[in-house]
C-alpha cells in the first residue's frame, strides 16, 4: 500500500470556498486520480526522486446552496489512499455558487481587456494580430501565457488569501462605482468578490487568468484597485512588475502591496527579493504614498518566530532540544565567534542554511568576447 502524507489538513467542516488539498504519496503520478463526489477532478501531480507531490484546490460550489457534504476520495491504481467527507455550511456553500455563477461576467471582463504579454497590442482573438503570438485557451481560465515553454499546472502549492480591512475597504469602494479589482499573484483566496480578478500562474478553478510574464495581460488603465499580497518577493524583476501594476490602474487608481522582509527563503515556486520599507516605496516613486502601515501578523515578533522557528527546524533532534534550552538573554548576550562553535550551530543543516543566511556571497563571470 502506498503511503500518503497530507501537508496541509482536510477541514471537517469547510471554511471557505475553496478547499486546498495539497500531499505527498510515495504512489506513481501517472496513476493518481482525486474523486470529488464521485467525479474525476484535476490535480497536480509532480515526481521527485523522494514522493509524488499532489496539488489541487477544490471549488465547493457543487454544493447545494442549502450546505451538505462534499466526498473528496483519493484513487491509485484502483486503490483509495485517502477518503474524507468535509461539511459545508450553507453561508459557504452559497457564496461559493454566487462567485461561481458570476465568472463568465469575470471571464469576459479579462478578454475585453486582454493585452498581448509579448508586445502590448489590444487582443481580440487567440492570435495576436501584431506579433502573432498565440494564445491557446483551453484552460479554465483566461489563457494568457504564449504558446510554449510553459506548461500551465492544474494547481500549485500556494497560500490562502485572507483581505485585510484595507483591502476589503477598497475592493467595495470600487464596487460601489462599479470598479475592477486585480488580485496580482492572488492564490487560493478565502473569500471571494465578484468584481475581483485573480491572477495565477495555475489554472486553478479560483483563478481568473493565467499569466507568467513580466508584462501584465491588460490594456493600460483598466483597473480601479491592483492588490499584490506576499507577491513581489517571488518574481524576478518586481521594479518591472511595480511599472505594470501602475500602468494597468485607472488614473486616481490604488495600489495596495504587502511584502515580507524578515523571513526565511520560501518557494511558490521561487523566493527572489525581500524589499526593505524604502525599497519597497521605490519601487512606486512615480505614485503618491496614500499609507505605509504594518497591518494584521507584520508585528517584529512574527519575523522572531519564523526565523527561531526555522533554525529549530534545520537542526537535528539532539541539536533541536539542547538549543530549546538556551534562553533569550543568553542567546543575545554570547559572542558570534562562540555561538558559531557550538554544537547547536555546527549541526545545522547544510541545505537548511541557506533558508535564513545572514549574508551570501556570489561570484559571477562576463561572458567571453567572440575574440576570445
Amino acid at each position: 500500500m502506498h503511503s500518503l502524507n497530507l501537508l496541509r489538513p482536510i477541514p471537517v467542516i469547510a471554511e471557505a470556498i475553496y478547499i486546498p488539498f495539497f500531499a505527498e504519496t510515495s504512489a506513481s503520478p501517472d496513476n493518481i486520480a482525486l474523486l470529488v463526489d464521485g467525479s474525476r477532478y484535476p490535480i497536480e501531480a509532480i515526481s521527485s526522486e523522494a514522493a509524488t507531490r499532489l496539488s489541487a484546490v477544490i471549488d465547493v460550489s457543487s454544493v447545494p446552496a442549502s450546505g451538505g457534504p462534499l466526498e473528496l476520495t483519493l484513487m491509485s491504481a484502483g486503490d483509495t489512499l485517502f477518503s474524507s467527507t468535509v461539511t459545508v455550511p450553507s453561508e459557504i456553500s452559497s457564496a461559493a455558487r454566487k462567485i461561481a455563477s458570476s465568472r463568465q461576467r469575470r471571464l469576459k471582463f479579462v478578454r475585453d481587456n486582454l493585452a498581448c504579454t509579448s508586445c502590448g497590442t489590444a487582443l481580440d482573438s487567440s492570435e495576436c494580430r501584431t506579433c502573432g503570438a498565440r494564445f491557446h485557451q483551453e484552460t479554465q481560465a483566461v489563457n494568457a501565457v504564449a504558446d510554449g515553454g510553459y506548461r500551465i499546472p492544474a494547481a500549485i502549492d500556494t497560500s490562502l488569501c485572507v483581505f485585510d480591512t484595507i483591502e476589503i475597504e477598497a475592493i467595495e469602494q470600487a464596487a460601489a462605482t462599479g470598479g475592477m479589482v486585480l488580485n496580482f499573484g492572488a492564490g487560493i483566496p478565502s473569500h471571494a468578490y465578484d468584481n475581483v480578478i485573480n491572477l495565477e500562474i495555475a489554472d486553478m478553478p479560483c483563478t481568473d487568468v493565467v499569466s507568467v510574464s513580466d508584462c501584465l495581460p491588460f490594456v493600460d488603465n483598466t483597473f480601479d484597485v491592483v492588490i499584490a499580497l506576499h507577491v513581489l518577493e517571488h518574481v524576478q524583476r518586481p521594479w518591472i512588475t511595480a511599472q505594470e501594476l501602475e500602468r494597468v490602474l485607472k488614473p486616481g487608481g490604488i495600489a495596495i502591496v504587502t511584502v515580507p522582509y524578515v523571513c526565511q527563503v520560501h518557494g511558490f515556486p521561487h523566493h527572489y527579493f525581500n524589499p526593505t520599507p524604502q525599497g519597497l516605496k521605490s519601487l512606486f516613486d512615480g505614485m503618491q504614498v496614500v499609507s505605509h502601515t504594518m497591518k494584521g501578523d507584520a508585528h517584529p515578533i512574527n519575523s522572531v518566530q519564523q526565523i527561531l522557528g526555522c533554525y529549530n527546524a534545520i537542526l537535528p533532534p539532539d541539536a533541536r532540544a539542547e538549543f530549546a534550552e538556551m534562553t533569550v538573554g543568553a542567546l543575545l548576550s554570547m559572542p558570534l565567534a562562540e555561538a558559531v562553535g557550538q554544537s547547536w550551530a555546527r549541526a545545522a543543516d547544510e541545505n537548511g542554511r541557506w533558508l535564513i543566511p545572514a549574508h551570501t556571497t556570489l561570484t559571477v563571470q562576463k561572458a567571453p568576447s567572440d575574440e576570445d
